[in-house]
């Protein structure tokens, strides 16, 4: 008999470590062959019922394992209390889809039915993919894995076809009978439809672009190609693909005038959708560009069904390189690849904006990198890399040159010391000398002067800025501006690595810069009739919302006296600098706790004044 210590790696509960306890083990001999039981699935589900932790703790507790097989035994119990926890609060998931798919299906067979009842509806929405409260990314997030989908797997049963669809002039085709026949169906009262038809329309078809109401009108008139794509989910050839035996088929994608379409990769599948589309086109006036859509076959499709599919759906594009709401429909492994467009297009926008966009604010930061300084006159571009005055500051020479040129022997591409020393006052002659010379013969280009290599960035212009705003603070105060901006980027750095989330972390930020929306704040920014806190009537600031407020204060007397007292005997009547002085008498670890105090302050703020939660 052999015997073994488990132990596990401590874990922590409502933010206190718990630690572990050694198991001492009995290890008997397991026959190889016997049959594992079958694994219960753990669902995050179940982590929103608080009886969870109590039907873990009563199934642990039964027994003891002091051996491996009782240790097994013990797991089995606790996996088979699950079970039965899971049937007694969540039921059998998986009968309850298929009851409510055959009562949906035995709705749908009723004779003479007008349009959907009001419980094949709930059954719809509860069945749906899509809830309310998600994004328009979630469409874009579900079109990849399906896609992705599709390109890895090549079993003969799951190969399918994606139909990217492009309509011609989508907002000019939507006939005006077709669009009221929609918003009757769908429950709009008739007063309401024939307002909007008189208020919308004058022509027989167009949605007028530019109106508040056209996208939402448009969005219904699609909704029609999304009901009549549903009605066809029970074919199997539209049915739709599903990723996963968990995940729900998709047949289509659709957000506004964007369609993505899924079916089986078959001649009927074709046909079928075909003659959804054009039934949709007949009833909507749409019409749909063929030669803009194109196609995408699952890995393994034959090259006879892709060219029987083509000709049924008009389609000769079979690629998948168009957008799906503004983003590749095809990444691939090369994420650079597929975003270079954005790149490109960036850049063609931003061709010559040097001459003809940019201020006289904003060329402060550029300057001609010297080449063979043929293209650079000395005495008016910016070519002399130091924080301030990027031209020369005047000329001791009678007959100045007037290009880099001049100054620099060809022979040997380094400058001529005596021409320079000639020509300018030592402080430029200084810092001319330190710049480096190509021994290429190439262009003089522009260059960002605040970055090493060059290359601008928002996060060196912002520094440049800010660095330009500090030593004029600086300078009107009377103090050194390099020890000054040394001290407070070290700050900031500080701040920025306090051990809190992210978002307390960028709060901190916010109350730094004064960009809290307190009262007096939104009161000095027009967005506010009053300046008065919005729980006690007191005239409202940072320091009073988060620490003078009668609800802040409750929250206080809560946390550590002394910290409390290191807190408020701070006068500082800047954030920031209340801020930084709490960082610099305060530990690590009490600067977060006090961060994370204030965000709570904050966030419970918000949700008492806007949403009456207390």
């Amino acid at each position: 008999m052999e015997h073994c210590i488990l132990t596990s790696r401590p874990r922590t509960q409502a933010g206190r470590f718990v630690r572990s306890r050694p198991i001492l083990l009995k290890l008997c001999d397991v026959h190889a062959c016997s049959r594992a039981p079958r694994s219960i699935k753990y669902e995050l589900a179940w982590e929103r019922e608080e009886s969870l932790a109590t039907a873990v703790r009563e199934g642990w507790e039964k027994g003891h394992a002091d051996s491996m097989q009782s240790l097994h035994e013990k797991l089995q119990t606790v996996a088979g209390d699950l079970s039965t926890w899971e049937r007694a609060h969540f039921g059998n998931i998986r009968q309850e889809i298929s009851r409510l798919k055959l009562q949906l299906q035995e709705l749908r067979q009723i004779p003479n039915r007008a349009g959907p009842t009001h419980a094949e509806i709930k059954i719809c929405d509860r069945l749906s993919a899509f809830v309310p409260g998600r994004l328009i990314t979630d469409n874009i997030i579900a079109a990849y894995e399906c896609l992705h989908f599709m390109k890895r797997n090549k079993a003969k049963k799951h190969q399918s076809c994606a139909l990217k669809l492009d309509m011609m002039k989508a907002y000019d085709r939507v006939e005006w009978a077709y669009l009221r026949a929609i918003m009757l169906k769908l429950g709009f009262s008739e007063r309401w439809v024939e307002i909007v038809m008189v208020l919308e329309f004058k022509p027989s078809r167009v949605i007028r672009q530019g109106d508040p109401i056209s996208p939402y009108l448009f969005l219904i008139a699609a909704e029609g190609l999304s009901c009549l794509l549903k009605s066809k989910d029970e074919s199997s050839n539209m049915h739709g693909l599903q990723v996963a035996p968990s995940a729900p088929p998709v047949n289509h994608l659709l957000f506004a005038d964007d369609s993505l379409l899924f079916f089986k990769e078959n001649g009927v599948g074709a046909t079928e959708v075909n003659h959804a589309l054009e039934s949709y086109c007949q009833a909507s006036g749409q019409r749909i560009n063929y030669d803009k859509s194109s196609i995408f076959f699952s890995k393994g499709v034959s090259e006879s069904t892709r060219l029987v599919i083509k000709t049924v759906l008009n389609v000769p594009n079979e690629t998948l390189n168009e957008k799906y709401l503004g983003m590749s429909s095809d990444i691939g492994t090369s994420k650079n690849g597929a975003f270079k467009y954005l790149k490109d297009r960036l850049w063609s926008k931003v061709q010559g904006w040097i001459e003809n966009c940019m201020s006289t604010a904003g060329k402060e930061g550029l300057i001609l990198r010297i080449g063979n300084g043929a293209t650079t006159n000395i005495w008016r571009d910016n070519w002399l890399p130091r924080n301030e005055m990027l031209r020369p500051y005047g000329c001791i020479s009678g007959n100045p040159p007037q290009l880099v040129s001049e100054l620099i022997d060809s022979t040997s591409a380094s400058w001529n010391k005596q021409r320079v020393n000639e020509v300018f006052m030592p402080m430029d002659a200084m810092i001319v000398l330190g710049i480096p010379l190509c021994t290429r013969n190439i262009d003089d280009f522009w260059c960002w002067n605040f970055e090493s290599k060059g290359v601008f960035t928002v996060k060196f212009a912002y520094r440049m800025l800010s660095e330009t705003k500090q030593r004029r603070e600086a300078w009107l105060e009377g103090v050194p501006a390099t020890s000054t901006l040394q001290s407070e980027e070290g700050m900031w750095k500080k701040l920025w690595k306090t051990d809190v989330p992210t978002k307390v972390r960028m709060f901190l930020w916010r109350l730094s810069k004064h960009s809290l929306p307190t009262e007096d704040v939104r009161a000095h920014h027009h967005m506010s009739a009053s300046s008065r806190c919005g729980l006690c009537r007191m005239p409202d600031s940072w320091k009073h919302s988060l620490m003078q407020c009668t609800m802040s204060r409750c929250i206080w007397v809560l946390v550590d006296e002394d910290l409390v007292h290191k807190m408020t005997a701070s006068t500082e009547l800047q954030a920031k600098q209340w801020l930084f002085s709490l960082m610099e008498s305060l530990t690590r670890d009490q600067f977060a706790l006090i961060s994370i105090t204030l965000w709570s302050i904050w966030y419970a703020r918000r949700k008492a004044i806007h949403e009456g939660i207390f």
